[in-house]
């Protein structure tokens, strides 16, 4: 749960594979995007590139963004899956309301004691 000035710093989720975000209650971002929250991802190829070649891009549309980060505003029942190992934070959130996710994660992890057959 957030609320009003609350978010989250940067942050990975190490020993997972996927992590997922439900929102239950997007706090009104929904309806008014200035309201912040927003989950926000940091392309991990950084902006190296850029730098010392600024027209140099990836031959897809918005090749010129590498190294940028992507903002997503949350709505009510929304999921984003996504790799673990993207760093990503949520932006403060300046409503009134409660803005309510569940935070998921995925990993493979052996069984460290498997049940007698």
């Amino acid at each position: 749960m957030n609320r009003q000035n609350q978010g989250n710093e940067y942050h990975t989720h190490a020993g997972c594979f996927w992590s997922a975000v439900y929102y239950v209650a997007d706090g009104g971002v929904g309806a008014d995007p200035a309201l912040g929250g927003q989950l926000e991802f940091a392309d991990p190829r950084g902006v190296g590139p850029a730098m010392h070649a600024p027209l140099l891009a990836f031959s897809f549309p918005g090749g010129l963004s590498v190294g940028a980060s992507e903002a997503i505003a949350p709505r009510a029942g929304m999921m984003v899956i996504f790799p673990s190992f993207l760093s990503h934070g949520v932006s403060p959130y300046l409503g009134n309301d409660i803005r309510i996710s569940i935070a998921i994660n995925f990993s493979a992890t052996p069984t460290l004691n498997p049940a007698p057959a």
